[in-house]
C-alpha cells in the first residue's frame, strides 16, 4: 500500500505573488516605509517612490497609505514663520513701502 502525499494548502499568499486578478498580495511589506523629518520643530512626512515602481499597479496607493497612518507622529511643535506676527509685521511693511 502506497501513501500519497498531502499536500497543505497555504491561504496566505507568499509576499509579493500576484494572484489571477492581478492583485499583489503582501503589498504593504514591499513598500518603502516612509519617514518623518524634522527641522526647527517642523515635521514632514518624506515618501520616495522610484521610477520603475509607479508602474507596481496599487504601489503609489499603498504608500500612500502608508504615509496617511504617519500623520499623527507628524504633528509640527513649532508654527511655520508666516504664523508669527513679527513676520507679518515686517512683510506688511515692506508691501505697503516703509
Amino acid at each position: 500500500m502506497t501513501q500519497t502525499r498531502r499536500y497543505s494548502r497555504n491561504k496566505d499568499a507568499p509576499v509579493g505573488q500576484v494572484d489571477v486578478f492581478g492583485i499583489i498580495h503582501g503589498l504593504d511589506k514591499l513598500v518603502d516605509k516612509p519617514t518623518v523629518i524634522e527641522d526647527n520643530g517642523l515635521k514632514v512626512i518624506h515618501l520616495l517612490i522610484r521610477e520603475e515602481e509607479k508602474d507596481t499597479p496599487g504601489y503609489v496607493e499603498e504608500a500612500l497609505k502608508l504615509a496617511r497612518k504617519m500623520l499623527p507622529e507628524a504633528v509640527s511643535k513649532s508654527k511655520p514663520p508666516w504664523m508669527n506676527a513679527d513676520w507679518q509685521a515686517k512683510r506688511r511693511k515692506a508691501r505697503n513701502g516703509l
